[in-house]
């Protein structure tokens, strides 16, 4: 059996939350899960795959959109504040703009034996 899950804030970036005027309260990661099954009598493996989530926008209202709905239900008014951070944060870059530095994303793939569990 395989699973995955995030290590620490997945695909979330907290930056965003913050730069929207939120304060940023990571959920459970992949210890929740490890940890259920190991309480249940399995003996997971793990392996951490990282992967750096460079995003390339057209423009700043492009990043907006594709990142305002780690915001949810946001307010105009964060909205705006998410829209002047990102004036201030992307750079630059052949072929539009991007968050620098990257936001890097980490699962940990939790794989075991249904056999050896038991």
């Amino acid at each position: 059996v395989f699973v995955t899950a995030p290590v620490g804030t997945g695909p979330i970036d907290g930056r965003v939350i913050e730069a929207a005027g939120r304060p940023f309260v990571p959920g459970p990661d992949y210890v929740y899960p490890y940890r259920l099954l190991t309480a249940l009598g399995v003996r997971p493996s793990l392996t951490f795959i990282p992967v750096a989530n460079t995003q390339r926008y057209a423009s700043v209202a492009d990043a907006l959109e594709r990142l305002a709905w780690m915001v949810s239900d946001a307010s105009p008014d964060e909205i705006e504040r998410l829209r002047s951070w990102l004036e201030k944060e992307l750079v630059p870059v052949m072929g539009g703009m991007e968050l620098s530095p990257p936001h890097t994303v980490t699962w940990a793939v939790i794989s075991w034996s249904k056999a050896a569990s038991r």
